[in-house]
C-alpha cells in the first residue's frame, strides 16, 4: 500500500416512546436494553438525562427565558434540538478523567455520523476518541479534521485495507488487515462505525440500483471492523441496501457470525424525522456486538419529540440571507424563478404539469416533487446532494421565493451552526459542500444509534 496517504491530526412525533422497526430477527437475547432520554428545567437551564446500558449522565443547555415555563416533555425535547442547532453548546461533568471510548470511522465523509456518536458518548459522561478515520474524498477529510479532530486521518479506500475470503470453510474465519500499520488498532477499538457509499442502493438511482461496485464497500467495512476486533460495529446505509444484488447485508451477517459476533435484531430501519431531525430520511443500520445481542424488544424512550418541522429549524434564518457565504442564496435561472413565482402567486406547493419541464411531466417519474415548496409545518423531504437546486427535489424555501442556502440544508440535516464547512479566510465551495451535507448521516440520528451501541458494550 505504497500509495496510501496518511494525514495525522495531532490534536487530541407525536409519540414519546417510538419503537424501532425491526426487519429481521435471526437470533435473540434475554438481555434487554432500553436507552432513555428525559428532560427537565433547572432554573435557567434545560437538563437532559441520558441512560444507555451501564452508562448514564446529565448535560445542560441554556435556553431563552421565554421558554423556561414549558413543562411538556415533548416540547422540552424539541427545544433542546432547536437551540442546539442554533449554536447553543451543552455543558456537563467537567471531570478531567473520563472513561474513553475508542472509535474508528470508516468511509467517514464530513463527520455527521461521528458527531452524533460523540454526542452520545458525551451525554453519558464518556470521552470519545476518534482513533482513526478513513475516506477517499479530500474535501470531506478536511471538514472532518476541522470538526471531529481524529488522531489519525487516512486517505484510502476500505477495499485496500482488508483481505477477506467468503469462500473459506473455516468455522471461525476472520478477515485480515493488509497494512501492518493498522495492527495497533487490533483489539484496541471499542466501536467501529461506517457509512459506505449508498448511491448504488439509493431509490434515486433508478438505472444501476443493486448493481454498483461501490456496494462491495459495505462488506469491506464490516470485514475491516472484524479484523480490528471491535467490540461493537454499526454500519449505516439507505433502507434499500437489503435489496442489493450483491447481497451485501446477508454476506456481512454471515461474516459477523463466523467471527463470533452477536447480532440479534440486526437490521434496524429508522426514519430520522422520528428522532429529532427535521426531515424524512429512512436509513438502515446493522448493529453487532461481541458482548451481547439486542433483544427483540428495542425502544428508545424520550428521543421522539413533537415532530420537528422545517420552519422550526429555518425560522430564525429568515433575516440572515446573504449575511455570510453559508447564508447566500443559490443563483437561479430565469425559468426556474418563474416557476417559483408561480407557486407563491397561486399559493401552491407543487407545480402543475403545464409548468414543469417535459422530462418531469409524468406522474410516474421518481422526482415528482421537483420544483416543489417545502411544507413549513412538516419535516422536509430527504436532503440529498442536490438540495441547492429546485429541479432536484422539494427544495424551494417554504416562505421565500428562492431555493435553500447551504446553512439551511445543514440545519435540516441536524448539523448545528458551530459546525465548520470551510476554513476561515478560504472560499466556500457551495456545490461540493452541499454534496457532503446530503451524503451525511444526520448527527441527531447518529446520536440515537450511538446510544444503542453504547448500551451493547
Amino acid at each position: 500500500m505504497g500509495r496510501t496517504k496518511r494525514v495525522v491530526d495531532g490534536t487530541a412525533g407525536r409519540k414519546l416512546n417510538m419503537k424501532l422497526e425491526i426487519t429481521e430477527v435471526p437470533e435473540s437475547s434475554d438481555i434487554e436494553f432500553d436507552p432513555k432520554v428525559s428532560f427537565y428545567l433547572d432554573k435557567k437551564r434545560l437538563v437532559r438525562k441520558v441512560t444507555a446500558g451501564r452508562y448514564s449522565g446529565e448535560t445542560l443547555l441554556e435556553i431563552p427565558g421565554r421558554a423556561r415555563r414549558i413543562s411538556d416533555p415533548a416540547e422540552l425535547s424539541r427545544l433542546w434540538v432547536v437551540n442546539r442547532l442554533r449554536g447553543a453548546l451543552p455543558t456537563g461533568d467537567h471531570a478531567t478523567r473520563k472513561p474513553e471510548i475508542k472509535i474508528v470511522d470508516l468511509c467517514c465523509g464530513a463527520g455527521g455520523f461521528a458527531t452524533g456518536i460523540k454526542w452520545a458518548c458525551e451525554s453519558v459522561g464518556l470521552r470519545p476518541v476518534i482513533s482513526l478515520a478513513v475516506d477517499t474524498d479530500g474535501r470531506a477529510r478536511d471538514i472532518y479534521k476541522l470538526n471531529v479532530r481524529p488522531l489519525n486521518l487516512l486517505a484510502e479506500t476500505i477495499a485496500n485495507m482488508v483481505d477477506y475470503d467468503q469462500t473459506s470453510n473455516e468455522p471461525r474465519y476472520r478477515p485480515k488487515l493488509m497494512d501492518p500499520a493498522f495492527k495497533k488498532f487490533v483489539g484496541n477499538v471499542d466501536l467501529v462505525i461506517a457509512g459506505p457509499p449508498c448511491e448504488g442502493n439509493s431509490s434515486f438511482n433508478n438505472h444501476t440500483r443493486g448493481r454498483d461496485k461501490r456496494n462491495e464497500l459495505y462488506v469491506a467495512s464490516v470485514a475491516t471492523a472484524i479484523a480490528m476486533k471491535a467490540k461493537v460495529i454499526i454500519i449505516e446505509n439507505v433502507a434499500k441496501v437489503v435489496a442489493a444484488e450483491e447481497n451485501v447485508v446477508g454476506r456481512a451477517l454471515l461474516m459477523l457470525r463466523m467471527a463470533g459476533y452477536r447480532i440479534g435484531d440486526n437490521q434496524i430501519t429508522l426514519d430520522a424525522s422520528e428522532f429529532g431531525v427535521a426531515q424524512r430520511r429512512r436509513r438502515h443500520f446493522l448493529v453487532a456486538s461481541k458482548k451481547q445481542a439486542p433483544s427483540a424488544k428495542i425502544s428508545v424512550n424520550g428521543l421522539v419529540s413533537t415532530p420537528i418541522t422545517a420552519m422550526d429549524v429555518l425560522e430564525d434564518l429568515l433575516d440572515r440571507e446573504g449575511e455570510s457565504p453559508m447564508d447566500e442564496m443559490a443563483v437561479i435561472s430565469e425559468t426556474n424563478q418563474r416557476r417559483i413565482d408561480f407557486l407563491f402567486e397561486t399559493e401552491s406547493f407543487d407545480l402543475p404539469d403545464s409548468e414543469r419541464p417535459d422530462c418531469h411531466r409524468t406522474k410516474a417519474h421518481s422526482y415528482h416533487a421537483v420544483y416543489g415548496r417545502i411544507f413549513p409545518d412538516e419535516p422536509s423531504q430527504t436532503i440529498t446532494t442536490g438540495f441547492l437546486s429546485p429541479g432536484r427535489g422539494r427544495y424551494i424555501h417554504p416562505l421565500r421565493r428562492r431555493g435553500l442556502t447551504v446553512r439551511e440544508g445543514a440545519r435540516l440535516q441536524s448539523f448545528p451552526d458551530d459546525y465548520k464547512w470551510y476554513r476561515s479566510g478560504k472560499p466556500l465551495h457551495r456545490n461540493p459542500v452541499a454534496k457532503l451535507i446530503g451524503d451525511a448521516v444526520p448527527p441527531q440520528l447518529g446520536f440515537t444509534v450511538g446510544l444503542l451501541g453504547l448500551a451493547l458494550m
